[in-house]
């Protein structure tokens, strides 16, 4: 009797829930404003780099935001990839590492494995995080295989040197 009440106090003591944070604003795959409460933050997308966030970088050599810029004509899809995923005003659970969001978009899957999986990111060179590294791993490969988003565009190639620094 004494282990079910100990098990009880401690399973309420160290039940940990999860933070749910409300969409605010998307202003692109990269960033989203989340809100708890009256505190607003933006977050961005853990262990992985969006096509948006390469591009935004200064130092990024000229023929690499060309064949961005070009991606993104030729698939204005992907451009908004986030209005798709994300509903503005809705609850998301959401954690933070690193000074990067974890945000569970689609049930146990994350919005950064949304994005590997359909080449709108790679991983960040040498993750070590277990949890994520041999899924992004994963998904990076398959949409590699399958010619999605950046890996269909020569993006990559091109780029590969920035995505590294």
């Amino acid at each position: 009797m004494y282990k079910i009440i100990f098990f009880f106090l401690f399973s309420i003591l160290y039940a940990q829930e999860p933070t749910l944070a409300k969409l605010e604003s998307i202003y692109s795959n990269e960033q989203q404003e989340f809100s708890i409460g009256n505190y607003h933050f933006f977050c961005r997308p853990y262990g992985v780099v969006t096509i948006d966030e390469l591009y935004a970088r200064k130092n990024v050599a000229r023929t690499c935001k060309m064949k961005i810029k070009d991606f993104y004509v030729k698939n204005k899809e992907d451009l908004y990839y986030a209005q798709k995923i994300f509903d503005i005003g809705q609850l998301y659970h959401i954690e933070f590492r690193k000074g990067k969001c974890i945000v569970y978009a689609k049930g146990r899957n994350t919005y950064a494995e949304l994005l590997l999986s359909e080449g709108l990111a790679v991983r960040v060179p040498h993750l070590k995080d277990r949890l994520f590294k041999g899924i992004f791993y994963k998904l990076q490969k398959e949409a590699r295989y399958k010619q999605k988003g950046l890996w269909k565009e020569e993006i990559v190639k091109n780029c590969l040197g920035e995505i590294y620094k």
